[in-house]
């Protein structure tokens, strides 16, 4: 029973730690040209997917083609709310709404409502 634990555990360590590959870090260079507006009928937004420690972390989603996963240093950009990973998601766009997200120099994200 022990040894099921164990294995059962190992699983899903090397699970997350798999998942957390996909992630491109993205650094204040790259950030202005990550989040672009896109009209393309199978875009289907950008995704903040929540935050830990050091990244926060994003999804740009297509119904046709692979979703594109970044993460973006926690000193690079900052957010209004973070949250923990896992909890809630919420859909950000460049276009302005009520709702802002992030506000920088170069890069403004808010809530799509």
């Amino acid at each position: 029973m022990k040894f099921l634990k164990t294995l059962i555990c190992a699983i899903l360590l090397l699970t997350i730690t798999a998942c957390e590959d996909r992630y491109e870090i993205i650094d204040q260079t790259e950030l202005v040209h990550t989040f672009i507006l896109n009209s393309s009928p199978n875009f289907k937004g950008y995704f903040y997917e929540g935050s830990d420690s050091e990244f926060h972390f994003f999804s740009a989603r297509w119904d046709f083609w692979a979703n594109n996963h970044f993460k973006v240093n926690k000193g690079t950009l900052k957010l209004k709310p973070v949250l923990a990973r896992g909890v809630k998601e919420i859909r950000v766009d460049v276009i302005q709404t009520n709702t802002v997200f992030s506000k920088s120099e170069h890069l403004n994200l808010y809530v799509e409502e």
